[in-house]
C-alpha cells in the first residue's frame, strides 16, 4: 500500500510540474505577443524636415530633425516616404535631449504600391466621355453631309441627262436646268468643304481620345511606386517629447570648386572661392545648413594592392565604322555654371578633421532636386605676389600677365575651373590643380594691351641639291606704353637634333644678346627683356640648321623635335 501511494503521489507531482511548465510557456508566449502588439506603430508619420547636409565631392550625408511625442515603454515610429535611393547601410538615428529614452533599433525597406488616384480617374473619365460625345455628334453630322452629297450627285446626274436630251430638241427649259445645275455645283462645293473640315476635326478628336484613354488606363492600372519606409524602435521610461534625428547617405550629389580671379584698374587681384552644388536625390533640400567637406570617401582608407604586369600578344582592333570623339569636359561644364546663384557673400567656418577640412557655411542654402548647378560664394581674399609678363612671339603677338602667389585660405584649393576677369571684363577660363594650404601656384590674369610685340623673322638658305643649310634670324621688338619700366620674359623654341647628320648651331653673341635660360632637351630658350616706360626694346638671335638634304626633307619643320642643341 505504501509503495502504491508513493507511486500515485509521484505521478501527481509530475503532472503538476508538466502543467506548470505549460502555463509558464503560454505566459511567456502571450507576454511576447502582447509586447510585439504594443510595439506596433499606430500609423505612419511624415519624416522630419531636412535640416543639415554634409556635402562631399561625390555624395552627401543628409540629417533630418524633428520633435515627436514618445509614450512610455516600447514603441515603434514609422516614417514614410523616404527617397528609395537612400543607402540603407548608412541609416542611423540619434536623440537630442532625452536621457531616459533609448533607441532599440532602426530598420528600413522599400514598399511597392499601386495607388489609384480616384479624383484624377474621375476627371479623366469625364474627359473621355466628353470626347466620345463630340466624336459621335461630329460623325452624325458627317453622315448627313455625305447623304445630302449623294442625293445632290444623283440629282445632278439626272439634270445632265435631261439637258443632254433636250439640247438635241430645242426646249425653253434648258436655261433653267443650267441655272439649277450651277446652283447644285456650288452647294456640292460647300458640302465638300464641310466634309474636309469635319474629317480634320474628327482626326484631332480621335487623337485626343487616344491620349486621354491611355492616361485613363495608366491611372486605373498604375505601375507600382517605390516607397521607402523607415522604422525606429524606442524604449522610454515615461511619456515625453524628444528631438529625433535621422541620418543617411545619398549618392547623385556633390560639389566642385569654382574660382573667380578679378583684377582692378590699380592691379590689385582678388580670388573668390565658390562652390558649385548639385544633387539629384529625389528630395528637395530647402533652407538647409550646409557643410562642404574636402574628404573623398570614394577613395577609402585601404592601401591599394600592386598588381603584376603581363605582356600579351593580343592586338587591339578598331571597330568598323567607329568614330573617336574628344570632348572638352571643362568647357562643357563651364557653360552650366551659375544657373542659380545666391546674392549674399558667405564667410566660411573651417574645422580640421582627421584627413580633411570641413567648411561650415553660416547661411542656409536651397538645392533643388533637378540637378541644376547652384553656385554658392564661400570666401574672398586678396592675392599677393609678383606679376610676371610673358610673351611667346612664335605663337602669338601678345604679352600675358601671370601672378606667382600662394593660397590665402586656411583650406586647400581643390581642382576646379578659374574664371578670370580684368576690370569687369571677362578674360577667359583656365583650370587650377590641387594647391595645399599656403601652397604656391600660378594664376593668369589675361593679356596686357599696353605692351605690344612685333616680330621680324627672316631665313637665309644656301642652295644645294645635297646639303640643307639654312640660317634663321629672329628679331622681336617690344613697345611699352606704360608710365613705368617693365620686364618681359621672351620664350622661344629652336630645333634640336637627334641624329648625327643634322646639326643645329645657335649664335647669340653676334648681336650682343645676354645669356638666357635654356632647356637643351626641348630646345626652349628664355630671355628677360627690360623695356623703359614709353619706349621700345629689341631682341635678336640666330640659329643655323645644316644636314643632308634628303634627310632634312623627311624631318619636321624647324620648330619640331630634333635633339641636342649646341651653343656658341
Amino acid at each position: 500500500m505504501v509503495k502504491q501511494a508513493r507511486r500515485l503521489t509521484e505521478g501527481h507531482v509530475g503532472a503538476i510540474a508538466r502543467l506548470w511548465s505549460l502555463i509558464v510557456c503560454v505566459a511567456v508566449v502571450m507576454g511576447s505577443t502582447f509586447s510585439v502588439m504594443a510595439a506596433r506603430p499606430d500609423k505612419s508619420v511624415t519624416p522630419p524636415a531636412v535640416r543639415r547636409v554634409a556635402l562631399y565631392r561625390d555624395r552627401a550625408v543628409v540629417e533630418r530633425q524633428g520633435s515627436y511625442k514618445v509614450k512610455k515603454g516600447s514603441s515603434v515610429m514609422r516614417f514614410e516616404p523616404f527617397p528609395p535611393a537612400l543607402q540603407e547601410v548608412s541609416l542611423r538615428a540619434r536623440l537630442g535631449n532625452a536621457p531616459s529614452v533609448r533607441i532599440a533599433g532602426v530598420s528600413s525597406w522599400i514598399d511597392r504600391r499601386s495607388e489609384i488616384q480616384d479624383a484624377r480617374v474621375r476627371e479623366v473619365n469625364e474627359q473621355v466621355q466628353e470626347l466620345k460625345s463630340k466624336i459621335n455628334e461630329l460623325s452624325a453630322s458627317l453622315r448627313t453631309v455625305r447623304a445630302v452629297d449623294r442625293y445632290l450627285s444623283a440629282y445632278e446626274a439626272t439634270l445632265k441627262k435631261a439637258i443632254s436630251e433636250q439640247t438635241l430638241v430645242s426646249s425653253p427649259q434648258t436655261d433653267a436646268w443650267h441655272k439649277t445645275l450651277v446652283a447644285l455645283n456650288g452647294r456640292r462645293r460647300e458640302l465638300d468643304l464641310q466634309r474636309s473640315r469635319g474629317d480634320r476635326k474628327l482626326a484631332t478628336l480621335s487623337t485626343d481620345l487616344g491620349m486621354v484613354s491611355k492616361e485613363l488606363r495608366q491611372l486605373e492600372n498604375p505601375e507600382p511606386r517605390a516607397v521607402r519606409i523607415v522604422e525606429i524602435q524606442l524604449e522610454s521610461e515615461a511619456v515625453q517629447q524628444v528631438e529625433l534625428g535621422i541620418l543617411y547617405e545619398m549618392s547623385n550629389a556633390g560639389w566642385d570648386a569654382i574660382y573667380e580671379v578679378r583684377e582692378d584698374a590699380e592691379g590689385r587681384v582678388q580670388l573668390e572661392y565658390a562652390a558649385g552644388l548639385r544633387q539629384s536625390t529625389e528630395e528637395d533640400w530647402q533652407d538647409v545648413q550646409l557643410t562642404l567637406s574636402t574628404a573623398e570617401p570614394a577613395m577609402g582608407g585601404v592601401r591599394p594592392r600592386l598588381r603584376g604586369l603581363r605582356v600579351s600578344a593580343a592586338k587591339a582592333q578598331k571597330a568598323a565604322g567607329a568614330n573617336i570623339a574628344v570632348v572638352d569636359t571643362v568647357s562643357e561644364r563651364a557653360t552650366d555654371i551659375a544657373l542659380v546663384e545666391t546674392a549674399a557673400a558667405m564667410e566660411m567656418e573651417v574645422r580640421q578633421e582627421a584627413t580633411s577640412f570641413a567648411l561650415d557655411l553660416p547661411h542656409k542654402v536651397t538645392i533643388p532636386r533637378d540637378g541644376r548647378l547652384v553656385k554658392v560664394p564661400v570666401a574672398k581674399a586678396a592675392l599677393e605676389g609678383a606679376t610676371e609678363l610673358w610673351a611667346v612671339p612664335d605663337v602669338r603677338r601678345h604679352v600675358y600677365r601671370r601672378l606667382a602667389t600662394s593660397n590665402p585660405f586656411p583650406v586647400p584649393l581643390l581642382p576646379g575651373n578659374v574664371m578670370t576677369y580684368h576690370r569687369d571684363s571677362y578674360v577667359g577660363m583656365t583650370r587650377l590643380g590641387f594647391v595645399p594650404v599656403s601652397g604656391k601656384f600660378m594664376v593668369s590674369t589675361g593679356t596686357d594691351p599696353e605692351i605690344q610685340v612685333e616680330k621680324h623673322y627672316s631665313t637665309d638658305a644656301k642652295r644645294s641639291s645635297s646639303v640643307f643649310d639654312q640660317t634663321y634670324t629672329k628679331c622681336v621688338t617690344v613697345r611699352n606704353q606704360k608710365n613705368r619700366d617693365v620686364t618681359v620674359r621672351l620664350a622661344y623654341a629652336v630645333p634640336v637634333s637627334e641624329v648625327e647628320e643634322a646639326r643645329v648651331t645657335l649664335y647669340r653673341s653676334r648681336f650682343s644678346v645676354a645669356p638666357g635660360e635654356e632647356d637643351k632637351k626641348r630646345g626652349h630658350l628664355f630671355w628677360d627683356l627690360n623695356v623703359s616706360a614709353g619706349s621700345a626694346a629689341s631682341h635678336s638671335f640666330v640659329y643655323r640648321l645644316v644636314g643632308p638634304f634628303d634627310l632634312m626633307r623627311r624631318q619636321a619643320k624647324p620648330t619640331g623635335d630634333f635633339g641636342l642643341l649646341e651653343l656658341r
